[in-house]
């Protein structure tokens, strides 16, 4: 339910906040009233960036859903950014954490069954930057999770970019897959 939320909310900002020429996001909406100037923010501060959270929530939600458009947007979006985050990455922060994302494997970790919440809370005990963890006692809609459910069994399934490796009970067993 969140996920779709997020991902009508995603689908709203790019209707009335991005910008195909500059490849950002304003700061104000297309249906606001008319400024001298409209803004983007891009640099990130105490608080991160509207621009580099927004490239982040579309890279997440480009990985979930298998929604090429999002990832594109994301990338193209970080690629706009690259060279002044070489300059000062104190103020690109977010930005490196996307960057981050791109530069090593990112894992898309798929659990299905019974026991998928434990297993959640396991993984919740590793630091894991670069990866997104999806699943529940059934397969749910999300596009990785389809053909996973097996009668009796949770499954944990490894993946990069969708290619998944042989699915493995152990948690433990999942970090050695993630690892190599």
């Amino acid at each position: 339910k969140w996920l779709q939320i997020a991902r009508e909310l995603c689908d709203y900002a790019l209707r009335n906040f991005y910008s195909e020429e500059k490849e950002m996001f304003f700061y104000t909406s297309k249906t606001d009233p008319r400024l001298v100037a409209r803004k983007m923010e891009l640099s990130d501060n105490v608080i991160p960036a509207s621009n580099s959270v927004m490239a982040n929530n579309l890279f997440y939600l480009g990985k979930l859903f298998d929604a090429q458009k999002y990832l594109d947007i994301s990338e193209k979006m970080l690629s706009r950014v690259s060279g002044e985050f070489e300059k000062n990455p104190a103020y690109y922060a977010k930005w490196g954490q996307l960057m981050l994302s791109y530069v090593y494997p990112f894992h898309e970790i798929a659990m299905v069954g019974e026991e998928s919440m434990q297993k959640r809370i396991e993984f919740d005990k590793h630091f894991l930057p670069n990866a997104i963890l999806m699943g529940g006692k059934d397969e749910g809609t999300l596009p990785l999770l389809k053909n996973k459910l097996k009668k009796d069994k949770t499954l944990l399934y490894v993946c990069v970019d969708k290619a998944c490796k042989m699915p493995v009970e152990g948690v433990e067993e999942s970090l050695d897959q993630i690892k190599t």
